[in-house]
């Protein structure tokens, strides 16, 4: 994921774990968990405008989301589009789940995220894979 970012996406992202995606990013990180950003945090703990996820995201310019699925229900913005998901096939004690789901928050954003996808993919340590979401499943 924080190569993904730092890599190949190069710009601001949101994401539901802080960790190597922020650390020496020079590109904003939304953390939507709410360990770095305190609006997000107090939404999450008392609630927030409907599709908050969404709204916080979409302020930040954050086009690419990199969350685990169902840590947020439908908060997360109605018009995003599913790209995948990356899996983990080994050994997962470094990431709270074993698939984390990446997402356009756009749809404009679709097609460049999917190139990036691509290219990224093929570099993938052993051990983990990029499930691509296939056009029949969106």
């Amino acid at each position: 994921m924080a190569r993904f970012a730092k890599a190949f996406h190069q710009g601001p992202v949101a994401v539901n774990d802080l960790g190597w995606v922020a650390w020496r990013n020079p590109d904003y990180v939304l953390d939507i968990w709410g360990l770095g950003s305190l609006e997000a945090l107090d939404y999450r703990r008392n609630g927030g405008p409907e599709r908050w996820v969404g709204q916080l995201v979409a302020a930040r310019g954050a086009d690419l989301a990199m969350i685990y699925d169902g840590w947020f229900g439908k908060e997360i913005g109605k018009d995003w589009v599913r790209l995948g998901q990356l899996k983990i096939d080994g050994p997962w004690h470094y990431a709270a789940r074993p698939e984390v789901a990446f997402y356009a928050t756009t749809p404009d954003a679709v097609p460049a995220l999917r190139a990036k996808l691509a290219a990224w993919g093929v570099g993938l340590p052993a051990g983990a894979r990029f499930v691509h979401e296939r056009e029949a499943d969106r």
